[in-house]
């Protein structure tokens, strides 16, 4: 889990991903999670980062 607060969030995010595209080369979907009071703005940014680090096919889903 990475926190959203962290000063380097996307910095981690972006290791995190690269290490799963590392450890599972032939997969390019992410699954992104969001909570009802996640702002558009940082989906956004986590699917570019997704992007950037390999996993083009974005899913996203509302959590309960």
């Amino acid at each position: 889990v990475i926190a959203r607060a962290a000063q380097d969030a996307d910095d981690q995010l972006a290791l995190a991903l690269a290490g799963v595209v590392t450890r599972h080369p032939d997969n390019q979907d992410v699954m992104i999670i969001s909570q009802p009071r996640t702002h558009y703005r940082e989906i956004l940014a986590v699917m570019d980062i997704a992007r950037a680090a390999g996993l083009p096919c974005a899913s996203l889903i509302g959590a309960e």
